[in-house]
């Protein structure tokens, strides 16, 4: 590969894959381990979404939704862990069942995602930025120089949404495990069938799957590869 043509890729890595598959404890993990930040652009959408549900804001008014996203603040702390919306630590409410359950509304509007969008581009253009979510590689960084596809089965991907619901203190459904399941099921249909940066697999993306793997195998496989395609002397000999 020349140098010109590394010039023209951005230096962010992206990964993108379903709910639960588990690329946003690997994309923490991996800035880490790359010295890069994070940056959850799955969070800005659950920022507006909360936002929204919080104002009483009905998601089906396309402008009234516009106005929200267009008049908030949304920042990252703690290396992108916690989400502040105009200032106001808002980590945990972001991730609720019900905030989960009405994403889609939101980041099916264009003019949703363009305002977003345009929020991450900047983010990312102020350094080095390890991003995650559904269209990263396809749509917000086509030109990222490392793109990772995370896949894993949908019902690990339940089990790992129940555990994370537990461990954060979010109300569980009554169901339990199968209304997760069908909860994972329904959000990937939506999706991939949605109009406007839909799901999918970005052609220069690498496939990874994290079923049967540990946390640590998964992390250790994706920084190879992102070393392997590393400009020279981006990181110090390892």
């Amino acid at each position: 590969r020349t140098s010109g043509n590394m010039t023209s890729k951005t230096l962010v890595v992206t990964l993108d894959g379903p709910a639960g598959s588990g690329k946003s404890t690997l994309a923490k993990k991996l800035a880490d381990a790359l010295n890069f930040q994070f940056l959850d652009t799955g969070a800005t959408y659950r920022a507006v979404t909360f936002e929204c549900m919080h104002r009483g804001v009905n998601l089906d008014d396309t402008e009234a939704v516009k106005g929200v996203a267009s008049s908030i603040t949304i920042t990252f702390s703690d290396g992108g862990q916690r989400v502040l919306i105009d200032g106001v630590d808002r980590s945990r409410e972001i991730r609720t069942r019900e905030v989960t359950n009405s994403i889609s509304k939101v980041a099916n509007k264009p003019e949703i995602r363009e305002i977003l969008v345009t929020l991450q581009r900047k983010i990312a253009s102020t350094g080095q930025f390890v991003t995650e979510g559904r269209d990263q590689g396809t749509v917000c960084f086509p030109d990222a120089l490392w793109k990772f596809y995370i896949v894993a089965s949908p019902q690990l991907r339940a089990e790992r949404r129940l555990a994370q619901m537990i461990q954060q203190g979010l109300p569980v459904p009554a169901e339990g495990l199968p209304a997760i399941l069908q909860d994972v099921i329904r959000r990937d249909e939506a999706d991939m069938s949605r109009a406007v940066g839909p799901l999918r697999k970005a052609e220069d993306a690498i496939e990874v799957s994290t079923d049967g793997q540990t946390e640590a195998e998964s992390l250790n496989h994706l920084v190879e590869l992102v070393h392997q395609r590393a400009p020279v002397g981006l990181f110090p000999a390892h």
